[in-house]
């Protein structure tokens, strides 16, 4: 779409909504992905629903691409050369796909549950970990993991009741298309001998 009528709909929105654009478009440069079910995300993930179009226009102009991915209610940026991502160290990253792991095991058998999300116990979560990297010490590690993915909206941590409430974006984040997937690859972290 050409600038000029990128400009022109930016122009033809109400006072509140320019307001609404330029806070959503600030919460999703910052954040890297809006996630309906966090409160905090909660007007922009509406506004962009409804201006999605513009705001995807807009961000292409500088090599942004705004997906969404509609089942887990969540829009996310990727930039066309990759350079926002983050590199995790391994220790992260073995919490992350662990938690994805859990995650879509949680979503197979969701009949049960009684929350919109599932969750885990962290002593749950460490003996997973514990059948996984037997002898591998692993509680500072985990409670860095845990704050990193909190702060990037992957989980909601209920610190006063040891919960894990795992959200959809860990579907966005790693999109392992099986339970299968998410296991090869924490086994290929499994690799005796490796330093973290």
């Amino acid at each position: 779409m050409a600038v000029e009528t990128i400009v022109e709909q930016y122009q033809e929105l109400s006072s509140n909504e320019q307001d609404l654009f330029r806070d959503s478009l600030r919460l999703l440069m910052s954040e890297g992905l809006l996630y309906r079910g966090i409160s905090e995300h909660a007007r922009s993930y509406s506004f962009l629903r409804r201006r999605e179009s513009l705001v995807r226009d807009y961000l292409a102009l500088a090599g942004w691409e705004l997906r969404f991915a509609e089942r887990q209610e969540t829009f996310h940026l990727q930039h066309l050369t990759g350079a926002h991502r983050e590199k995790l160290d391994l220790s992260t990253t073995k919490w992350l796909l662990l938690l994805r792991l859990l995650y879509a095991g949680a979503r197979e058998g969701r009949a049960l549950e009684l929350t919109r999300n599932p969750s885990v116990t962290l002593e749950e979560l460490a003996q997973r970990y514990a059948e996984y990297f037997p002898g591998e010490k692993f509680k500072t590690r985990m409670n860095d993991a845990l704050t990193t993915l909190q702060t990037w909206n992957l989980l909601v941590w209920h610190k006063l009741e040891d919960v894990l409430e795992l959200l959809p974006t860990l579907e966005v984040i790693v999109p392992a298309s099986s339970l299968e997937e998410a296991t090869h690859k924490l086994r290929e972290l499994q690799k005796p001998g490796e330093d973290e």
